[in-house]
C-alpha cells in the first residue's frame, strides 16, 4: 500500500509546474514592459492623430478658404503642381436622440424612399419550417416578433439635404446635425502620392 502512495505522489510531482527561474521571470518582465510601452505609444499616436485631424479640418475649412476668398480665387496651383480648389460642402447626420422623429419628418416630406429598413427575425430551435415560410411573407404567417432598424445612409442624407438647400427649403436643426462649409480640396500633382 505504501508503494501505491509513493507512486501516486511521484506522479503528482511530475505533473507539478516547474518553479520559474529568475531568468524566465526577467524575460516575462521585459516583454510585459514592451507591451505597456507599446500601449502608451499607441495612446499617444491616437491623441496626436486626433489633434492633427482637427488641425487639418481647420486649415481646410477656415484658413485656406478665408485666404482664397480674400484673393477672390477658387482654385490655386502650387509651385509643385498640387491643385487646391474650394468646393461647397455639406455635412449631415441624424441626431441619435431624435432618430425616430427625424425619420418621421423625412417621411412626411415625401422622402421616405431614402430610409433603409433592416428587419431581423428570431425563431426558436425546431421552427426551421416556419422560418422558411416566413422568408416571403412576414405578417401572413402570424409572426410579429421581429426587430426593425430604420436608417438613412450618410451620403444619401447629404445629397438629399443639398437638394433641399438648393430648393431653399428648411431643415429642422432640432432633428439633424448639419452644416455647410467651403472646403479646400487637394489634388496632388502627378509626381505626388
Amino acid at each position: 500500500m505504501s508503494t501505491e502512495i509513493f507512486s501516486s505522489l511521484e506522479e503528482d510531482a511530475k505533473q507539478q509546474r516547474e518553479i520559474p527561474t529568475d531568468e524566465k521571470l526577467g524575460k516575462l518582465n521585459l516583454v510585459c514592459r514592451k507591451l505597456v510601452e507599446k500601449e502608451r505609444q499607441y495612446a499617444e499616436y491616437k491623441t496626436l492623430a486626433s489633434k492633427t485631424y482637427e488641425e487639418i479640418k481647420d486649415v481646410k475649412e477656415k484658413e485656406i478658404p478665408d485666404v482664397m476668398a480674400s484673393l477672390n480665387i477658387s482654385k490655386f496651383v502650387m509651385d509643385d503642381g498640387t491643385e487646391i480648389a474650394i468646393k461647397d460642402e455639406l455635412y449631415a447626420s441624424i441626431k441619435k436622440e431624435k432618430e425616430k422623429e427625424a425619420l418621421l419628418w423625412l417621411d412626411s416630406q415625401g422622402l421616405g424612399d431614402i430610409i433603409k429598413h433592416d428587419i431581423t427575425l428570431s425563431f426558436a430551435r425546431g421552427e426551421h419550417e416556419e422560418a422558411e415560410k416566413l422568408k416571403g411573407v412576414l405578417k401572413e404567417n402570424g409572426q410579429s416578433n421581429y426587430d426593425e432598424k430604420a436608417s438613412v445612409h450618410p451620403q444619401t442624407l447629404k445629397a438629399t439635404f443639398k437638394d433641399l438647400r438648393n430648393k431653399g427649403e428648411d431643415i429642422p436643426e432640432d432633428l439633424f446635425n448639419w452644416y455647410e462649409t467651403h472646403l479646400a480640396k487637394v489634388k496632388l500633382s502627378k509626381g505626388e502620392k
